[in-house]
């Protein structure tokens, strides 16, 4: 699980840098760190005002509902 979690990020950074093209392995990529942090902010108070970049926003679709 760890693996495929490095793997998006890697997706993720890549295409914010420019270094690959936004497709469909991104939109997947971001939305699952999406949930995962979701999941975090759901288990602990903590994790409130964690979210992401400007940038990394821009690559959520607009059918996902980011808390």
């Amino acid at each position: 699980m760890f693996a495929m979690e490095c793997n998006d990020l890697r997706i993720v950074s890549e295409s914010i840098n420019g270094q690959r093209s936004i497709d469909q392995h991104t939109t997947e990529a971001v939305v699952s760190l999406a949930e995962k942090l979701d999941q975090l902010k759901a288990s602990s108070r903590l994790f409130s005002n964690v979210g992401f970049s400007p940038n990394v926003e821009s690559l959520l679709p607009n059918s996902v509902a980011f808390a």
